[in-house]
């Protein structure tokens, strides 16, 4: 009698494995055409099935794609956490950044204020820039600082 769960995995999984695997080796490296890579695949596979190296491949199968199978399990597990940490660290980093450009707008703001009373309260054109050498270039940095920080946020 027909024993169809030993013929399926002793020999049908195992074929269609081995078969699978010769075609995508010759798909990959695009030797002959599609049809003439199926015949040669095919061809092989009988080939292989018809060796003793078929019953090894047969016996240890189950076991090496158990552990293949934990392998991938634990690569993809590990990607999507690393994955999720470095969104979880941009959205973070975009937080800091916001708020380190809202303190740079208010610092901004502030030395405007505290440059324009000192204008005001200057007596003479001299002493106007004097005051204006003081607190340009304090503010152009600050500029500066607040663009590079837009420019990261955006990117990020």
């Amino acid at each position: 009698m027909f024993d169809l769960p030993s013929f399926l995995y002793d020999f049908f999984l195992p074929f269609l494995l081995s078969f699978t695997l010769a075609y995508a080796t010759l798909q990959i490296f695009k030797l002959f055409d599609k049809r003439i890579n199926l015949v040669i695949a095919l061809s092989l596979t009988l080939i292989f099935s018809a060796s003793p190296f078929f019953k090894i491949f047969t016996t240890y199968l189950p076991y090496f794609s158990a552990i293949f199978i934990f392998l991938l399990f634990v690569a993809v597990f590990l990607y999507g956490s690393f994955r999720k940490s470095e969104v979880v660290l941009k959205e973070v980093g975009k937080f800091e950044y916001k708020r380190m450009l809202e303190d740079l707008r208010k610092e901004k703001e502030k030395l405007e204020k505290e440059y324009i009373e000192k204008l005001q309260k200057a007596a003479g054109r001299e002493e106007q820039e004097l005051i204006a050498r003081q607190y340009q270039p304090r503010l152009e940095d600050i500029d500066k600082r607040i663009k590079v920080l837009e420019d990261l946020i955006k990117r990020v």
